[in-house]
């Protein structure tokens, strides 16, 4: 398999898993793997985070984090705070439980995930991916 082949079906192999890992783990919860998102980082990164927060530490879409913000709002998970996108997001003690959830299942499946691999392999993996990741964001800004 050439090179270009391989990067791009293992990236969107890896992809597609999460997000259906996602979506089984959260529809067990009545939520979606986009909830998860925001759960996660407002209980990972505290209150105050707000949607271009999340949005910036997650790399989801900025539509999908608002809309999820809604119905977490409108289910009883998170607090909003005053004004709009910018407004700063607690969680609720429903929110809180909910996520503390979450976050151990989100260990358990980087755990399961990696298993096979040495603490070098991982780190190289990461900073690989990093690298990877950085030069393609750097190459679309410089086209603007």
């Amino acid at each position: 398999m050439k090179s270009y082949q391989s990067f791009t079906l293992l990236i969107s192999s890896i992809y597609r898993s999460i997000y259906k890992i996602k979506d089984k783990e959260m529809s067990a919860l009545g939520l979606k793997g986009t909830h998860l998102t925001c759960l996660f980082y407002l209980h990972e990164y505290g209150s105050g985070q707000t949607a271009a927060d999340l949005c910036k530490l997650s790399g989801e879409d900025k539509a999908a984090i608002s809309r999820s913000i809604e119905y977490l709002v409108g289910s009883g998970y998170i607090e909003p705070g005053e004004g709009n996108y910018r407004r700063p997001l607690k969680l609720t003690p429903k929110g809180e439980e909910t996520a503390r959830y979450i976050s151990s299942k989100v260990d358990d499946f980087v755990a399961h995930a990696s298993k096979d691999l040495t603490d070098e392999e991982r780190l190289i993996l990461y900073k690989a991916l990093g690298k990877v990741e950085s030069k393609l964001r750097l190459d679309l800004e410089e086209e603007g």
